[in-house]
């Protein structure tokens, strides 16, 4: 009924009902994928917010519609965007401890070093509300992160050294054959 009303002009896929709750929202919320597919594709707005600040993917996070939040991001949803008490949607996604969802979040590039009021970042959060599946996943992800940075730093240092040695080297040649050159003089 909301396609055959949008296509037909009768309803716009940015409206708003008497609360103020973007159409995009009630799709997530009592729609299908593919009707939130239908309605962003058409032109509706991923970043719009409702009264409480509530957009379609904290919406989609919390209600822990994977496929739903999936459609967003990769539509331009801001992962960085924040309810009125700060939660980010990386945030609610620990806080509803939903690895999956995370997984999402992270893979969209979600800033885990975000702070977030009294309750500090995702890991805090989680921390807060005693998530432990996703303590242990978030912890798991950080340290997997640090040592690729660690790796990094190693390679690079590798890289430097053998590129020091690579010149002593080149140094060291060059003095000899400067030596040589002289000896036959």
């Amino acid at each position: 009924e909301i396609k055959q009303q949008v296509l037909s002009g009768k309803l716009d896929v940015n409206a708003k009902d008497g609360l103020g709750n973007p159409l995009l929202n009630r799709a997530i919320s009592k729609g299908t994928p593919d009707l939130v597919k239908f309605l962003v594709k058409r032109g509706a707005d991923v970043n719009v917010a409702d009264k409480q600040g509530w957009t379609p993917l904290h919406l989609a996070v919390a209600l822990h519609s994977y496929e739903k939040a999936k459609i967003l991001l990769d539509n331009g949803a801001d992962i960085h965007a924040r309810l009125q008490d700060k939660d980010t949607p990386a945030h609610m996604a620990a806080w509803y401890d939903d690895i999956p969802l995370m997984k999402l979040m992270i893979n969209h590039k979600a800033d885990l070093t975000d702070v977030m009021g009294e309750q500090g970042t995702p890991l805090q959060t989680a921390w807060y509300y005693r998530q432990f599946k996703m303590i242990r996943f978030l912890e798991n992800y950080n340290y997997q992160k640090r040592m690729a940075e660690i790796k990094k730093i190693e390679d690079f240092k590798k890289r430097d050294d053998l590129e020091k040695a690579r010149k002593i080297g080149m140094q060291r040649s060059r003095n000899r054959f400067l030596k040589e050159t002289e000896r036959e003089r």
